[in-house]
């Protein structure tokens, strides 16, 4: 098998679970599953029992539940990311947010004073972001459905999207397309390299590729690709960008899927984390053309 990215044929299984085998490429790092489901398939999978599931990350937060919501960790994250795309672009402009979800981000986005747009491949979600926030959402699935005109919007946002794309390249060719030639793209994503994913694999070889529980946490059949630095830095020269900034995130509890127990040792775990440097999320900046000496790591 070739490497969905790079097309090199140094393609190896690094775990082999019940519903399939996950991947891995030698040259860029890209790690993906072995079945990519069909599109109509991925439609089927962020119905509304997929939002439902994770109430307290999509429900219980200040931005859908004014009233009853609190300040979560995913809104913090949101405020964060919303300053830090202020500090890149001093004038507010067109913003589209890919795999916008329920809308959440994007609603913050547009009480900070940005021209809030959308896509996701969910109808619920799309439909919920609509009607509870009068956002401008489109259900199309694929990006290029759209048909957005070139050089259409000045910022374009990917919050934990990225990773659930079946064809990552062409879609970020197309985002290439929409983006203002001054434009910027966010991405947040999580790392592959990261402590908690080093521990589950040493797990596994360890009980003889036994004990595969840390692994099915973190290798579903909703994540479709799994990047560290070497294979972000990959996909997003293919499609035409260049980073300039990258900065490495604890991962928010309020994601973290498990129990009570479970939750526990992530966030113990996040703390090593970010003393050793192996954080779980990695949040990307990038721009068309950009200088690779004005890259930045933080």
């Amino acid at each position: 098998m070739l490497c969905h990215l790079c097309s090199s044929n140094t393609v190896y299984k690094k775990f082999s679970l019940k519903q399939f085998d996950v991947l891995q490429c030698k040259n860029c790092n890209l790690v993906f599953l072995s079945q990519i489901p069909a599109e109509t398939s991925l439609k089927n999978l962020y119905s509304s029992d997929y939002y439902l599931e994770r109430e307290e990350y999509y429900f219980n937060n200040l931005i859908t539940n004014p009233e009853r919501g609190k300040v979560t960790e995913n809104i913090e994250s949101f405020s964060a990311g919303l300053k830090k795309l202020n500090s890149f672009k001093r004038e507010k402009g067109r913003l589209l947010d890919v795999g916008c979800g329920l809308g959440i981000f994007l609603s913050m986005a547009k009480m900070d004073g940005w021209d809030t747009c959308g896509v996701d491949i969910s109808a619920y979600a799309a439909r919920y972001a609509r009607e509870k926030f009068d956002l401008e959402v489109y259900s199309n699935g694929r990006l290029e459905e759209v048909s957005f005109p070139s050089e259409s919007f000045d910022v374009i946002t990917l919050w934990d999207s990225l990773e659930h794309f079946s064809d990552p390249l062409v879609q970020f060719k197309e985002i290439h397309r929409i983006l203002k030639n001054d434009g910027i793209i966010m991405l947040d994503i999580p790392n592959e390299s990261s402590l908690l994913r080093v521990l589950a694999k040493y797990l596994y070889i360890m009980t003889g590729r036994i004990f595969t529980y840390p692994i099915t946490k973190l290798y579903h059949q909703y994540h479709l690709y799994y990047y560290n630095s070497v294979a972000i830095e990959t996909l997003l020269s293919g499609g035409g960008f260049k980073i300039v900034s990258t900065e490495r995130k604890t991962i928010p509890i309020i994601k973290a899927r498990g129990s009570f127990f479970e939750k526990g040792l992530v966030k113990c775990l996040s703390y090593l984390e970010r003393f050793l440097g192996m954080e779980y999320e990695l949040l990307v900046i990038a721009k068309k053309g950009a200088n690779s000496n004005d890259k930045k790591v933080e």
